[in-house]
């Protein structure tokens, strides 16, 4: 257990690494980015020198200074880390999931996805509001007429620029047997800073109306190493139990769609993969709005 967790400690720093040093090669000047969306379609980058009940005195990334009527505007978003200064700031879409743990991060309102998870486990999200976030679905496996359901509901606590803290359950059925009930219940966090963020968490797992008394440790980094892609590793370390899941992979991502292509490694004192060793894992996310 302890070799586990060295070695997933010391591939999040070497992930961090990778991400700085890349970066740094970049223009690296820094703003406290905003991106305001027009009724027109219109989008634009900068940040915001002053405003009024009327106007807004805005900056571009070309340093040119315009006023904007509020009334004009549909959306302001704030970037949740600083951010490459660019024309394009790309924020990631999926910011509220590693590969499939969640993070501290919570939807806003209005804000939804829909993401498939190994292709057949289709997931649908909605922000109820800033801090509350209603999600599930059902699993489409060709040929299986019992089909598993799951419901995830998680509420954020703390929601903050830079930090954020939530709680949720992940509860899981089947559609043929009433008595297939098992889920985790969990508390996670995730800080973010420059073009990285870590994620840690503790979850106990529960069968019907037993929950176990050893939790399960989650660890998990991002690090930003352009404009669209980012590289996740994220891991579960179970207290007392002989198997424990280490894996890495990248996110590429545009403005709504996510598309993740990670590998996970089983590791434990008897378990032993012949061949490759490390299974794929293979998701999607497509964000879009509700109200």
């Amino acid at each position: 257990m302890i070799i586990i967790l060295k070695t997933t400690i010391a591939f999040l720093i070497l992930n961090i690494i990778i991400s700085q040093k890349i970066l740094s090669q970049q223009d690296t000047t820094n703003y406290n980015a905003v991106k305001i969306i027009l009724f027109d379609g219109s989008r634009l980058n900068g940040q915001i020198i002053k405003e009024d009940s009327v106007l807004i005195l805005f900056k571009t990334v070309s340093n040119i200074q315009i006023s904007i009527p509020k009334e004009q505007i549909k959306k302001i978003e704030k970037f949740y880390s600083n951010e490459t200064y660019s024309n394009d700031i790309k924020q990631d879409p999926n910011r509220t999931r590693l590969f499939f743990a969640p993070t501290g991060r919570s939807l806003k309102y209005g804000e939804s996805y829909i993401s498939a998870y190994q292709l057949f486990f289709p997931f649908i999200a909605f922000g109820l509001t800033n801090y509350f976030i209603l999600a599930g679905g059902i699993s489409i496996i060709p040929g299986m007429d019992n089909q598993i359901f799951y419901v995830a509901p998680k509420a954020a606590i703390i929601n903050n620029k830079n930090f954020s803290v939530s709680s949720g359950v992940l509860y899981i059925g089947s559609t043929a047997n009433a008595t297939y009930r098992y889920g985790i219940i969990y508390g996670v966090s995730s800080y973010d800073f420059n073009n990285a963020s870590i994620s840690g968490g503790f979850g106990y797992g529960f069968s019907g109306n037993k929950i176990n008394k050893k939790p399960v440790i989650m660890i998990g980094v991002e690090a930003k190493v352009s404009n669209s892609i980012k590289l996740i590793s994220e891991n579960w370390l179970p207290i007392d139990a002989d198997i424990s899941l280490i894996s890495f992979g990248v996110r590429f991502f545009g403005e709504k769609l996510a598309a993740d292509l990670g590998f996970i490694r089983p590791m434990g004192k008897d378990f032993e993969i012949e061949g490759f060793p490390f299974l794929p894992w293979l998701g999607f996310a497509y964000n879009f709005s509700f109200n």
